[in-house]
């Protein structure tokens, strides 16, 4: 039976991301083929095929089950491809499934009658059991027992129990990269850089009321042996030709000491490669670092969102400042590279607090990759949930989309919120060039202050206010 798994696109534009391959549907893919199927896998996102391109494609896959994934920033488009999926090959059976379809099954359920199931939850079993059960011909009438579903029934939207965490993570076969149809897996890499995606563990022990990796995968932290993972690294040296690895756990040094064995194993074994992860600010420490730069650590990712205490604690980071300022020093004294990701307009925020952001890039003179993010209230997190909770205004016709610019707390205008976003940017720049004339200005962000004039919003940028 064939199985065509679907990664959409992102429909806005302007908007650069990195290539990643999408891992989930890499799971997928592996646990059916393991069982006998016929699966291929499309990501969408790179090098977005048109619509008549796209359905050329799924024709040739001839599928039986489509699945498709998305987030929720680009749900709209899933919700279109299903529509075309249906069209051109009516017979398959449609499936949606990741982070989004988990917590809005119903709305997507109600809103594109082209949606046949949804797959609730991790998607590696409940996927394997909806396709044994479809080969055997037994329909969607008949997909009750399988957990992690949810499904019309007549005018009825049903739910199955939950599905079952996997425990022993372990069990999972690598994932399936070379099941791409689309596109070619050498459009993931960069120049000499060949770098693939690995997945340690899952699930998190923390409560960020903006996230919702603990709802999604669990309050578990669920792990895979070093061995396995160091296996799967010289796996895919040997049939990829990756040159770098990147770790996409969530918090890839919670477990310290399973860290310090996944370094070893590869100093162990003499695997020539780089690699970088993320993690948080209270999950690291000197000895452990050096440790990780000796085994081929290049780079963290550290989600510090604000340098307000008071921020911190209302949003429930679970950590304060000063183990911010402590564990990013630690990092730069090693000599490897950061990430900074920040959330512009979190609950608490002021004007004052925002500019500690700013000036704490320039004290520390991080200078190789500074994110910011305006916050999104996404599906599953508890600032959606309980908007009020948090003092945050919300629209009731209102649909948090990925990369609108809109501010929830009072006393924080959009105005607040660009000018703290352009001074990070020109203290990043001045970090790693030392010449401000050279400082540009995208266009969306100058088009995004109505009032405000492109003159002032490049003053905004200048240490001088001359220009």
């Amino acid at each position: 039976m064939n199985i065509l798994l679907l990664f959409s696109p992102y429909s806005y534009e302007g908007q650069p991301r990195p290539k990643a391959f999408p891992l989930g549907l890499g799971y997928i893919g592996a646990m059916l083929r393991l069982h006998g199927f016929h699966p291929e896998i499309a990501d969408l996102s790179i090098r977005t095929p048109n619509y008549a391109q796209l359905s050329n494609l799924i024709r040739s896959c001839d599928p039986d089950i489509i699945g498709i994934s998305a987030m929720t920033e680009n749900h709209l488009e899933a919700l279109r491809i299903a529509r075309l999926a249906r069209e051109t090959v009516e017979k398959a059976v449609i499936v949606m499934g990741g982070p989004h379809a988990t917590f809005k099954y119903t709305d997507l359920l109600l809103k594109c009658p082209e949606i046949d199931v949804v797959v609730v939850g991790e998607g590696e079993k409940t996927m394997l059991e909806l396709a044994e059960t479809v080969d055997k011909g037994l329909g969607l009438s008949q997909i009750g027992h399988i957990n992690g579903l949810a499904f019309r029934r007549g005018d009825d939207i049903l739910l199955t129990p939950s599905r079952e965490k996997i425990s022993d993570l372990d069990e999972l076969p690598y994932p399936a990269f070379d099941l791409l149809v689309h596109p070619k897996l050498e459009d993931y890499f960069e120049d000499d850089i060949k770098a693939l995606p690995v997945l340690t563990s899952r699930g998190c022990p923390y409560h960020c009321a903006f996230c919702s990796t603990s709802v999604m995968h669990g309050k578990k932290y669920r792990v895979r042996s070093p061995k396995n993972v160091v296996d799967e690294i010289e796996y895919d040296i040997e049939n990829y030709g990756v040159n770098r690895v990147v770790f996409v756990d969530d918090i890839f040094t919670l477990d310290q000491v399973r860290t310090k064995e996944i370094c070893s194993e590869i100093i162990r074994r003499n695997i020539n490669i780089t690699w970088c992860c993320s993690t948080r600010v209270d999950c690291v420490n000197p000895e452990l670092l050096k440790i990780m730069k000796q085994a081929g650590c290049t780079g963290i990712f550290y989600g510090i969102e604000s340098l307000s205490d008071a921020v911190l604690k209302k949003v429930k980071k679970g950590f304060t400042s000063k183990k911010v300022r402590q564990a990013v020093n630690w990092t730069l004294e090693e000599g490897l590279d950061i990430d900074a990701s920040f959330i512009l307009g979190l609950p608490g925020e002021t004007s004052e607090s925002l500019r500690l952001i700013p000036e704490f890039i320039r004290q520390t003179g991080l200078s190789d990759r500074i994110i910011a993010n305006m916050l999104q209230l996404l599906p599953g997190t508890e600032m959606y949930s309980q908007p009020q909770k948090f003092g945050l205004k919300v629209s009731e016709n209102e649909f948090s989309h990925w990369m609108d610019l809109r501010s929830y707390i009072e006393g924080i205008g959009i105005r607040d919120l660009v000018e703290t976003l352009l001074e990070m940017k020109l203290a990043f720049h001045e970090n790693r060039f030392q010449d401000d004339r050279l400082f540009e200005v995208s266009k969306p962000e100058i088009e995004i202050i109505d009032e405000c004039t492109v003159f002032e919003i490049a003053k905004l940028t200048r240490k001088d206010g001359n220009h």
